[in-house]
């Protein structure tokens, strides 16, 4: 799956934020909201009240992205 640039901030962030803290989630509050509900539509991503966790899909994902992004 292709992402924008947004998408992929955010994928980089949720996964650095659920590798170091855990699964507990992100704060939605603070995200792009178009970003988060494109993820969410696609099942890379997961929401529980207020806190964003990913799916094993989007886990995958989101460690490409980094990966990319260390590279670059």
């Amino acid at each position: 799956m292709k992402y924008n640039e947004d998408e992929e901030e955010l994928l980089e962030a949720l996964y650095i934020f659920q590798i170091e803290e855990g699964p507990s989630g992100a704060p939605v509050s603070t995200l792009p909201a178009h970003a988060v509900s494109r993820l969410i539509m696609n099942g890379v991503v997961l929401q529980h009240d207020d806190a964003l966790t990913l799916t094993s899909i989007g886990l995958d994902s989101a460690r490409l992205v980094v990966r990319r992004h260390r590279l670059a």
